[in-house]
């Protein structure tokens, strides 16, 4: 009977290709254990992970050297937000109208009814 060789990683993995397994017979019970550290494990984990590929390279982010341009502003400069109103002319009118609607008081205890209805009725 001939006897192939084994190269020493196959010995350690249980006779599979290094690489396959990182397990090894356990000689009292004949099973496979993992002998892998939690390190190792780890490691393992995080390479299984997908990685997100960068959108710019370190070269565009971080650029030695060069200073950002800055806006020459004098002291008596004032930087102000100003918030635009995007409605309109017509759109800004109809809800002046609608608010000072609601801010007016009914005179005299008018119903919002008119008096042609009222007449009607009796």
């Amino acid at each position: 009977m001939k006897e192939t060789p084994i190269s020493r990683s196959d010995a350690f993995s249980g006779g599979e290709p290094s690489g396959a397994s990182p397990r090894q017979y356990n000689m009292f019970t004949g099973e496979l254990d993992d002998t892998r550290t939690r390190r190792q494990k780890q490691l393992d984990r995080e390479r299984q992970q997908p990685v997100q590929q960068p959108l710019f390279s370190q070269r565009e982010i971080a650029q030695f050297g060069v200073r950002k341009t800055q806006i020459p502003l004098s002291p008596h400069t004032r930087l102000v937000l100003v918030s635009e109103d995007p409605r309109t002319p017509e759109e800004k009118e109809r809800d002046l109208q609608r608010a000072a609607e609601e801010q007016t008081c009914q005179m005299f205890g008018q119903d919002a009814t008119p008096d042609d209805a009222q007449d009607d009725s009796s």
